[in-house]
């Protein structure tokens, strides 16, 4: 990677691009999940349609299910999302219907069951899923180098298993959400910070410029600060721990804790775990993702 581009907006293009692309990829995981239940509507379909000739839909949702399952695993792409939002909309829209017609055959003495629950939550990842095409349909997503590739895998897999306590510059918050709060990480990196959503179902690549954690006050009880977060164009409503929200002003203002700096009358050349060349003021590694802050610590 160019060791001479922190803060450049062309470069974070360039991270976000694979980041993007690895967002995009990452559907096939889903489109593995409708092969396997659109076999399970087919099987159910077939023996059950003696009994309710309405039960054929089943058989048609489970060819469409396996149909779109193979063909986002053998091409994923942005336009598979909205094959994705299809497919869990329709499956949640009948788990829906037939819960509220058994419920309309027993007399109302059976109840709603689980699926009718099932049915909302597939269809409200439905409209996520049309939500998320809209966003990045207006990308120019591309594959990048396989070096560069790789290490944005890297980076953002060893963000998501970070533990904050123990890595100074990592970072973690709950971004508000309208069945549970969604957790989110971040790796602070000089001028560049990476956002990445838990379940990596969205990454974001941001300068300092673009990033802002506004506090609304602590919670001195739970130690938490609410924040209105702005990365970008994206705007979110969260909670984050008072060590973090410390963190990121730390890096936001360059007034990093004496404890978390390099000793400056021995600059590092070089990383020490890799030895890749690396920036004197640099503070992370891309090549390996040592934190250089580790290094030479003040005694």
């Amino acid at each position: 990677m160019n060791e001479n581009v922190n803060g450049n907006k062309e470069y974070v293009k360039e991270l976000q691009n694979a980041g993007d692309y690895l967002t995009i990829r990452g559907i096939r995981g889903g489109a593995i999940g409708s092969i396997f239940f659109g076999m399970l509507a087919i099987f159910m379909g077939y023996n059950s349609i003696d009994n309710d000739p309405l039960n054929i839909v089943l058989l048609f949702l489970g060819f469409f299910l396996i149909v779109e399952g193979f063909y986002v695993v053998a091409s994923p792409s942005v336009g598979g999302l909205i094959l994705e939002g299809i497919a869990l909309c329709s499956v949640g829209i009948w788990n829906i219907i037939i819960s509220i017609m058994n419920l309309f055959y027993s007399g109302g003495y059976s109840g709603l069951s689980i699926f009718f629950l099932l049915g909302c939550l597939q269809s409200y990842w439905g409209i996520k899923s049309f939500v998320r095409y809209t966003r990045y349909s207006k990308r120019d997503i591309h594959k990048p180098p396989d070096e560069l590739l790789k290490k944005v895998k890297k980076l953002v897999n060893s963000t998501i298993k970070a533990d904050p306590n123990k890595e100074p510059d990592v970072m973690i918050f709950n971004v508000s959400g309208i069945l549970s709060p969604e957790i989110w990480k971040s790796k602070l990196i000089d001028d560049i910070a990476l956002f990445v959503a838990q379940n990596k179902s969205t990454v974001i690549f941001a300068t300092k410029n673009d990033v802002s954690f506004v506090g609304n006050g602590k919670n001195s009880s739970l130690k938490q600060v609410p924040v209105s977060i702005s990365i970008g164009q994206h705007n979110f409503k969260g909670v984050m721990p008072a060590e973090s929200y410390a963190r990121y002003e730390s890096w936001k203002y360059n007034s990093m804790n004496p404890s978390l700096m390099t000793n400056t009358d021995d600059k590092i050349d070089y990383c020490p775990m890799c030895g890749i060349r690396i920036q004197e003021t640099s503070n992370f590694c891309w090549e390996c993702g040592a934190n250089l802050l580790m290094v030479n610590n003040y005694l």
